[in-house]
């Protein structure tokens, strides 16, 4: 794949991130109880500096929508902003599979056509 095509679909790749990411931060979040437990445990952290560790939830998620909130502070835009970039995160690395697959596919036609 020439490299101008991998530079669109990254280009793309980031507008879609930019989107999700620009609609989750005007509309905001929808909370659940997963939404929320994750929530509390970047404010508790951000407010009072403690972690709050659940069996149920990896500490990750909340600890980077505590780095965020130190940005925003905020913790529902922290969370739009922390969606945003694992949405884009995702679209990247799919991008990257669907390339090579594509390629190899290529490779094996190509090979079964001569």
């Amino acid at each position: 794949m020439p490299i101008w095509q991998k530079r669109i679909l990254l280009l793309l790749t980031l507008l879609f991130a930019l989107i999700w990411g620009v609609t989750l931060y005007s509309i905001g979040i929808q909370t659940t109880a997963d939404s929320v437990a994750y929530l509390t445990s970047a404010l508790a952290l951000f407010v009072e500096g403690k972690i709050w560790l659940s069996p149920l939830w990896p500490p990750f998620y909340p600890f980077l929508v505590f780095l965020f909130t130190t940005i925003t502070a905020y913790p529902t835009k922290a969370a739009a902003i922390v969606s945003a970039l694992s949405f884009g995160l995702i679209l990247f690395s799919l991008q990257q599979i669907a390339t090579k697959i594509f390629v190899f596919l290529k490779k094996r036609i190509s090979l079964l056509c001569c």
